[in-house]
């Protein structure tokens, strides 16, 4: 009985994720200042990852992951780029580790196709090797940092436990100051 053997040991279906806390949050860089936050994941989120881990290939539907691009915030220092660039250095490594595996594995199947297709040619010129399977997983994600509560969206974030400045929304920009203190302050500046 012959025994067809697909990519990295497929076919199958793989669920990727980028690993979120216990709350459902999902940590973030800013591509400015380089601080970490979190923010909730949402579908939007996987989409992005999505992107991502395509950008490599070549692939034919391509356009299910291009869309129109919106602009994100930092909450720390207000930096504006676009959704697709707030990736952690280990979320990016990762995902390109698996696109670029991903590209392996199509680059085999169509090899491997030719080949089976050929089956009654005695000398096929080429063999294709088949790929190895990435063995690199999402980082897990600690619960860490602090919850604040966004009034002008209704969202929330997760920033560091040890920043004391005030916090920008991640979707509007807009700048919110939690304490006694920092309102104090700036009704004095205002006054």
């Amino acid at each position: 009985m012959h025994r067809e053997i697909f990519g990295a040991g497929g076919p199958w279906a793989e669920a990727l994720t980028l690993a979120v806390d216990r709350q459902g949050f999902l940590r973030r860089e800013c591509p400015s200042c380089h601080r970490l936050f979190k923010v909730r994941a949402t579908l939007l989120e996987g989409r992005l990852g999505l992107r991502r881990l395509l950008a490599p290939s070549a692939c034919q539907n391509l356009y299910e992951a291009d869309w129109p691009l919106g602009s994100r915030h930092c909450p720390y220092c207000g930096g504006a780029a676009s959704d697709d660039q707030w990736f952690t250095a280990e979320q990016r490594a990762f995902l390109d580790d698996r696109g670029a595996t991903l590209v392996q594995e199509v680059r085999y199947e169509q090899l491997a196709q030719a080949l089976r297709t050929l089956a009654h040619d005695s000398s096929p010129t080429a063999l294709p090797s088949r790929p190895e399977r990435s063995q690199k997983h999402a980082p897990a994600e600690p619960d860490d940092m602090r919850l604040v509560s966004l009034f002008c969206c209704g969202e929330e974030l997760k920033i560091s436990e040890s920043w004391q400045g005030s916090v920008r929304c991640f979707l509007c920009g807009t700048e919110h100051e939690f304490g006694q203190g920092l309102i104090r302050d700036r009704l004095s500046r205002i006054l």
